[in-house]
């Protein structure tokens, strides 16, 4: 099960990188709030279209009142994603996006980790510190090699 697992979250890797560039692409040419827009309006259709064909329905195991105000805050979330990666997308390359994102998810997981389940590992540290040095030393390679094509 655990390689399903693994596939399976390549899968949604991959899906989120072209999904952030296609909604990109759409924010130039229609403007970023309005791609956003778009992004939630398909996506809640094919949330509906899968409820359906999955025969799920909108069946709630908590009532509504019981769910606290904070488990909302996945929506507001989600719709800054959408947003801050319409802006970034165009103006970032995707291999540096990809990584910067990554960053960004090792540090809050590292945080969460440790806030939540005062559970602290100094391996994931140095871990996620061995990638923001390659990401440093990679970003000046590529410095370096467009300095030096363009003196030539």
């Amino acid at each position: 099960m655990l390689f399903l697992y693994s596939i399976l979250s390549i899968i949604a890797g991959a899906t989120v990188v072209l999904g952030r560039i296609l909604n990109a692409k759409l924010a130039e040419k229609i403007g970023t709030v309005q791609a956003t827009v778009i992004n939630y309006v398909v996506g809640i259709f094919f949330s509906i279209i899968f409820l359906v064909l999955l025969n799920r329905g909108l069946t709630f195991t908590a009532p509504s009142h019981s769910i606290p105000l904070w488990a909302y805050f996945g929506g507001i979330l989600g719709v800054a994603i959408i947003m801050i990666s319409n802006y970034t997308t165009p103006r970032v390359p995707a291999f540096y996006l990809t990584l910067l994102v990554f960053l960004g998810q090792l540090a809050v997981g590292i945080l969460i980790d440790w806030l939540v389940s005062k559970d602290f590992s100094p391996y994931k540290l140095v871990g996620s510190l061995f990638v923001v040095a390659g990401f440093t030393y990679n970003l000046l390679l590529d410095k370096k090699k467009a300095k030096t094509n363009t003196e030539h």
